[in-house]
């Protein structure tokens, strides 16, 4: 069943993927809105530096154009403004053949497409006559450049590769494949019915979606900075990685950086830009051939981004342990900040390491205001100072950074240009507005693929205290925030008194596990003791392992609530001595074969699993009004992939939100009231 859609908006039919001038003296943009002007009417998609590329004369080239269309199929079309040499538009007419080799070589390897295809090339030489390139087989002069003659044009010309008519089917499949769509980990065929393994085998066969918001964001190179928000889940490091294999490849000569938090996410961004750099150039390149020119580097370590940058001035960096001992450090992004501060304060002369630096979960590496350095985040400033200026630009540098909003719901206000920059009025429109061309400096991805729609509306809904006796916690009050995180605001407004519904459309949430499973996705055990909730947890991922098939490594993880390592260590222990083998996270590993990874919330981040108990949560059932802990319950729910146990000790009036909540549904409805605590 295909996700994709042809939509009626044209902004969705006609895409640049490389932006172009806005000018009537401009050949290409004139052709561009010719093309727009053509295919209007007709059933089709069209895209502008599509980054398909195709190693041609020792370099990797792209078409100019490349439309879908389904009642003629793939035209392909170059277009020339050099000069009208004879033996220059048959090198381009074989340019634009080569392209449609490689477009079409992509399409056979999928058995639904293979031999199915049209494909028509064309070199359009919108400067010159008509008469004066036409002896040229498919070249097309300024005078067939206008809507009819030019689709006239098109329909009469010969087939260089004749397949098929496009069904619906296959024009729909034809646009998934082009969005890079990819099968997920294929799982073997379920001996049982009815289980947790049988939906996962199911969702095995789907491929993952990619939608038009990723689709864009990670093909397009924007001129300058960007930042990209959204809540866990929602596509943003994929999109990271599609923008550093589509910088390599267009420019080869540049050096990319990326830089992440969570020390275990390197071989899943190496995965993804490996993967990346093969579809975008139809398996010519990898990552281990690019690698020298993509640096992928968490913040720290030995071969870290820090020690990367220190060595590279010939600064000697200070002893982590002992500058969180002086300055009374107590977490890994206050370190970033001050580890930033203490180089920015040593030093003054600055090397442009990087032509585009990527930072995924940027939002680690905003610290509190006592890290600082001036009035700037330090990293960022850092960040910013590192990369090369554009040509003849003051302020715009390709920095462009992924922030999740939703790991602090006490701070739901994503940092501004101010917060990173400081006042200097130069970053005043740092991330607000447009590049030049219309690429948006800031953009937001509602999509969550990872979490199930209900899973999002209780995480949301218990993290900011929505349905709290007591009144809420903290949270958005505001209908274009609500909307940013994917919900529609269909009742009230944010006032004292007020009754609000919120809803989430499946839409934003396009998981499918709740129609495969037929039971609930989110559960409740309270428990006396502990030693009970152990008891309880050891025979759920006995029964998952043997009545579920569940592999206990791959689709299933134990996280620790509270960030107690006595309880980690309690809960590793006990489910060792009930024969449950486990293990617990270090520097090298997340999971090891055939035991259950049993780690902290925060050791949780950037990983996933299907199966996701959480324990202890009695923690926050004594504190019931601690945002801290509310906001720890919220990052661990969306830690799923499909569904979450919650458990812990009996007691407290917590457990009854807690119950409501679970509800819910895709939809909150509460009263807006804020906290009698404060």
């Amino acid at each position: 069943m295909m996700n994709v859609k042809n939509s009626d908006n044209m902004s969705e039919r006609f895409i640049e993927m490389e932006r172009l001038e806005r000018s009537k003296d401009s050949h290409e943009w004139l052709l561009w809105q010719t093309i727009k002007e053509t295919f209007a009417k007709r059933t089709s998609k069209s895209y502008w530096r599509f980054p398909l590329y195709t190693l041609i004369e020792d370099r990797m080239q792209q078409p100019d154009l490349l439309i879908i269309d389904r009642e003629e199929g793939i035209f392909l079309i170059q277009v020339h403004l050099g000069e009208l040499d004879e033996q220059e538009l048959i090198a381009a007419k074989q340019r634009v053949d080569a392209h449609l080799e490689a477009l079409i070589d992509m399409f056979n390897r999928d058995p639904r497409t293979e031999n199915k295809v049209n494909g028509k090339v064309f070199v359009a030489v919108p400067h010159a006559a008509h008469q004066q390139v036409a002896k040229n087989e498919g070249c097309l002069g300024a005078e067939m450049l206008t809507p009819n003659r030019l689709l006239q044009a098109m329909k009469e010309a010969p087939y260089q590769v004749k397949g098929a008519r496009l069904n619906e089917e296959r024009f729909l499949l034809i646009q998934s494949l082009l969005n890079g769509n990819r099968m997920r980990e294929r799982e073997q065929r379920p001996e049982k019915s009815g289980t947790r393994y049988e939906v996962i085998y199911e969702l095995s066969k789907q491929t993952r979606e990619v939608d038009l918001k990723q689709h864009e964001l990670g093909k397009i190179i924007p001129p300058g900075q960007q930042r990209i928000r959204g809540i866990a889940g929602t596509g943003k490091t994929v999109v990271q990685c599609q923008k550093a294999a589509h910088m390599h490849l267009k420019h080869p000569e540049w050096q990319i950086g990326f830089v992440y938090y969570s020390p275990h996410l390197q071989a899943t961004i190496i995965e993804q830009i490996d993967h990346w750099l093969r579809y975008f150039s139809n398996d010519t390149i990898n990552y281990e051939m690019a690698q020298h020119q993509i640096r992928i580097m968490p913040f720290f370590g030995d071969e870290g981004f820090y020690a990367t940058v220190c060595d590279a001035h010939s600064y000697e960096p200070p002893s982590e342990t002992l500058l969180e001992k002086q300055q009374h450090i107590t977490s890994k992004s206050d370190l970033v900040g001050a580890l930033c501060c203490e180089f920015l304060n040593n030093v003054y002369i600055f090397t442009q390491l990087y032509d585009a630096l990527l930072v995924d979960e940027g939002e680690c590496f905003v610290t509190q205001d006592a890290y600082r350095f001036e009035d700037k985040q330090a990293f960022y400033w850092l960040a910013y100072q590192l990369v090369q200026p554009l040509a003849n630009e003051k302020v715009n540098r390709r920095l462009i950074w992924a922030y999740d909003e939703s790991t602090d719901l006490t701070k739901m206000l994503t940092p501004t240009a101010r917060d990173l920059f400081g006042e200097d009025l130069t970053f005043r429109h740092f991330v607000t507005g447009m590049h030049k061309g219309g690429l948006l400096k800031s953009d937001i991805m509602q999509r969550c693929y990872r979490t199930p729609g209900s899973i999002i509306v209780a995480a949301h809904t218990i993290g900011m205290g929505l349905l709290r006796q007591r009144g809420m916690l903290a949270g958005i009050t505001t209908k274009d925030a609500w909307q940013h995180l994917g919900y529609d605001v269909r009742m009230g407004v944010f006032q004292e008194g007020e009754r609000i519904v919120l809803y989430r459309p499946p839409e934003h949430s396009p998981s499918i596990v709740q129609k495969l499973w037929k039971g609930d996705v989110l559960t409740l055990a309270t428990h006396p003791s502990r030693q009970q909730e152990l008891d309880d947890l050891a025979r759920r991922l006995q029964q998952n392992v043997y009545d579920d098939e569940l592999d206990i490594t791959r689709h299933i993880a134990v996280l620790v609530f509270g960030d107690d390592e006595a309880l980690l260590m309690e809960v590793a222990d006990g489910l060792n001595q009930r024969g449950i083998q486990t293990h617990i996270p270090d520097e090298e590993t997340f999971s090891m074969p055939g035991v259950v990874t049993v780690t902290t919330v925060q050791r949780a981040r950037g990983h996933e699993a299907y199966m996701i108990y959480i324990v202890g949560i009695d923690k926050l059932a004594r504190q019931e009004s601690n945002q801290a802990l509310r906001n720890e319950l919220f990052m661990a729910l969306l830690r799923t992939k499909g569904w979450c146990h919650l458990s812990g000790i009996d007691g407290g009036i917590f457990y009854e939100e807690l119950r409501d909540v679970m509800q819910c549904g895709n939809t909150i409805t509460f009263t807006f009231k804020k906290s009698t605590d404060r």
